[in-house]
């Protein structure tokens, strides 16, 4: 379940939530752990991907990861990569920094998806989400 904790109605594209670039993870202790992204995402997005998440309100989507048990354990989303220092507790919160992707208008000229639903304003400053807890073993 993510919250949006800001004070603001914010809008986040969805698709691309479980990226771990967006996921903060840290241990009990409060040390970030380090992520990687091995793909590259396109500029062009579908404005039909973002979502309005009001002020306190709530979102539910899965995300899908397999934890990779190498010298130290692996997040793996497929497209990005948190790897952890050591098992254990853990802390994740999303840090949405919104951006703004491109799309194209009606004939075909590219333009910010902002400008085409007619929004201002509404990618530039951060949506961040409730903590939630994980465990691995």
């Amino acid at each position: 379940m993510f919250k949006n904790i800001t004070k603001e109605d914010r809008y986040i594209y969805i698709a691309d939530i479980y990226n771990a670039d967006l996921l903060t993870i840290t241990d009990e202790t409060g040390n970030s752990q380090p992520s990687e992204t091995t793909v590259i995402y396109d500029v062009m997005w579908n404005e039909k991907d973002y979502k309005l998440v009001k002020a306190g309100e709530e979102y539910k989507w899965n995300i899908k990861a397999k934890i990779r048990k190498e010298k130290n354990p692996v997040i793996d989303f497929g497209d990005s990569l948190i790897r952890l220092t050591h098992p254990g507790k853990f802390k994740i919160f999303v840090t949405y920094e919104g951006w703004d992707g491109i799309t194209t208008d009606k004939d075909g000229k590219q333009i910010t998806i902002s400008r085409k639903l007619g929004l201002k304003n509404v990618f530039v400053d951060s949506l961040i989400s409730n903590t939630i807890l994980i465990e691995i073993k």
